[in-house]
């Protein structure tokens, strides 16, 4: 009798917790976007309410690119991608969506602010209008570069599936929406109850698309099914999601907030984890998984805390240049009464 071993190597996890940073930096950006245009096209918040929207779409779309290009780790690969036309390459469009999303955002965020301080001008109301279509379609042009990144992988059944876009879009739009909801309420003290009606409805499809994961013909199913029992994180994420529909009901508007917001974002996080390290961790080719542990470096532990600190930088900064235009313009108003 003839025993023959086959020796295999476990693969080394490509996409580290960078990507994850920035599939959630650009999924809250874009979403908020989407919800900043959907608040005011059906009229439903002021000027003021839709700049705080854009606000946080702001916030998260200057952190978003700094997280893919230390995921990259070489800065030159980041200038090659403007200076070498690949067409067939979805990072090459990237690296044209990306900075025009930023340049539409905050010409949006801009003239918007302008119209909240001083009084409507032809030429600011129609750059506004502008600067809105082009945040919605540089908005729509992220959200396809971003799954396509993924899908585009055909060796992984887990990536290249339709409920690819429906899960990382509807994971962030509850995490969004409460983010949005708990801000305008902090600032204008105006309780926007049917953004707590758009996250329940964002967590109940995104529900679904993890049904339609799960009924799913093929290998898709099958590695779904590994997945599924080899971590934990999952049954984590789905009382995550149980936990945000239950911080509404909390009397403390400060306890309500800080927990919703934790939930919010530890739930958007941890689905992007799942999607994009947990199912690197299943092998392509052979039986052997990949292991993965996180690891206290600039790839790991410190890179996470880094850029959640960094989006809080640009956050305070953001927030005070809105508070210090507020109090000018209401001790001005004083000085004008008296």
């Amino acid at each position: 009798m003839m025993i023959r071993e086959i020796l295999v190597e476990p693969q080394h996890i490509a996409w580290l917790p960078w990507a994850v940073s920035y599939f959630f930096f650009a999924g809250i950006a874009t979403t908020a976007v989407l919800s900043a245009l959907a608040m005011r096209i059906f009229k439903q918040a002021t000027l003021q309410q839709e700049l705080i929207a854009v606000a946080i779409a702001l916030s998260c779309a200057v952190v978003a690119p700094i997280a893919l290009m230390a995921d990259l780790h070489q800065p030159t690969r980041f200038w090659h991608l403007f200076t070498v036309a690949t067409y067939w390459s979805w990072m090459w469009w990237g690296a044209y969506i990306l900075p025009s999303f930023i340049i539409a955002l905050f010409g949006y965020f801009l003239f918007l602010f302008r119209q909240v301080r001083s009084k409507t001008t032809y030429f600011s109301g129609f750059a506004l209008n502008t600067f809105r279509i082009l945040a919605l379609l540089t908005s729509v042009l992220m959200l396809l570069y971003t799954c396509m990144e993924v899908y585009k992988v055909e060796t992984r059944p887990l990536w290249h599936h339709h409920w690819l876009m429906p899960l990382i879009v509807f994971s962030a739009l509850p995490t969004t929406a409460l983010l949005i909801k708990e801000n305008i309420q902090l600032r204008t003290k105006q309780s926007l109850n049917y953004l707590r009606r758009w996250a329940l409805v964002g967590l109940l499809f995104f529900a679904s698309s993890v049904v339609g994961l799960v009924l799913s013909k093929g290998e898709t199913a099958l590695q779904f099914t590994q997945l599924y029992n080899q971590n934990s994180l999952s049954f984590f994420t789905a009382l995550l999601a149980v936990a945000m529909v239950f911080s509404g009901f909390i009397p403390s508007f400060a306890l309500r907030m800080g927990l919703t917001v934790l939930f919010g974002i530890a739930f958007t996080w941890s689905v992007r984890w799942i999607l994009l390290i947990q199912v690197q961790s299943i092998a392509k080719y052979n039986a052997l998984a990949n292991p993965y542990s996180l690891e206290w470096n600039a790839d790991g532990v410190l890179g996470i805390v880094a850029m959640i600190g960094l989006w809080s930088l640009v956050s305070v900064v953001i927030w005070q240049v809105l508070n210090t235009t507020e109090a000018n313009m209401l001790q001005s108003k004083e000085c004008y009464d008296e």
